[in-house]
Order: structure tokens, then C-alpha cells, then sequence
């Protein structure tokens, strides 16, 4: 078990995570198409480059990032020893 004051350390860490994420999210899901029209010029396979990053590189970049904040909130959790191993 862990004191208070661990206790609160954590929820604020993890909070800092939480916001840090939801940045990321909204970078990616507003601020890369808004540059797509920009890189539309070029193509790839046959697609304008900005709809075809729009699309793609918006869903890998937000797989990453969850996937990111996944291991840095195990890593966390491990810190405090909050884990429960099965």
C-alpha cells in the first residue's frame, strides 16, 4: 500500500499524462490537416500527399501516442506499485 502523499503524487502525474496525450490528440487531429492542403502538390500512389498524410499519418500518429501513453503510465503505475500482476 502507499501513503497519501504517493497517492496524490501519482494522480498528478498521471494527470500531467492525461493532458500531455490530449495535446498530442489535438495536434494531430487539427493541426495536420490543416497543413495537408499545403503538401496536396505532390502525390503518393497516386493521391494528393496532404489528403494521403491527412488520413494515414493522422491514424498512425494517434496509435503511437496511445501506445506511448500506454508504457509511460505502466511505467508509472510501477514507480508507485500500483500494478496488479496476473
Amino acid at each position: 500500500m502507499i501513503d497519501e502523499e504517493q497517492r496524490k503524487r501519482h494522480a498528478s502525474r498521471s494527470l500531467r499524462l492525461v493532458l500531455i496525450t490530449l495535446a498530442l490528440f489535438g495536434f494531430l487531429a487539427l493541426f495536420v490537416p490543416l497543413i495537408a492542403p499545403s503538401l496536396n502538390g505532390s502525390s503518393f500512389l497516386r493521391f494528393p500527399l496532404g489528403i494521403f498524410f491527412a488520413a494515414q499519418g493522422t491514424i498512425f500518429g494517434i496509435i503511437a501516442v496511445i501506445y506511448w501513453s500506454a508504457a509511460r503510465q505502466d511505467r508509472l503505475d510501477r514507480r508507485y506499485g500500483l500494478t496488479s500482476e496476473l
